[in-house]
């Protein structure tokens, strides 16, 4: 498979640690995805705040282009979620802004980004 070419939208520097789970796809397969400890932490609050996130990683894996890896479109989309959420004033972690709103805010103003839609509680399904 084809990497994403264009990861100077994920913030992480090279020594970020990158660290593995299995985290189950858009066909109900468990995958190995390897993203930084930083994003991890952000899945993990978004799950502590009541947010819904193995469904909404499968629905956004339904729309993933087969040339990219489910680690680096994972990798993205969080980002991608942790900038919007930010944006839009929703709760967020306490280290927010995430690394390279910046540019994330950029590439939305210019059309190359659209902002993520936010994971439904458990009680919203």
């Amino acid at each position: 498979m084809d990497k994403i070419k264009n990861t100077k939208i994920l913030p992480a520097t090279h020594s970020a640690e990158m660290i593995g789970r299995m985290v189950e796809n858009a066909f109900g397969v468990k995958e190995a995805v390897h993203v930084p400890r930083s994003t991890w932490q952000f899945y993990d609050w978004c799950q502590e705040n009541g947010l819904d996130m193995a469904h909404w990683v499968r629905e956004i894996d339904k729309v993933r282009s087969p040339r990219v890896e489910f680690s680096d479109y994972l990798w993205s989309c969080l980002w991608g979620l942790h900038c919007s959420r930010y944006k839009q004033g929703l709760p967020c972690p306490p280290w927010s802004p995430p690394q390279g709103y910046e540019s994330f805010l950029k590439k939305v103003e210019s059309g190359e980004m659209k902002e993520m839609n936010k994971p439904l509680t458990k009680d919203e399904d």
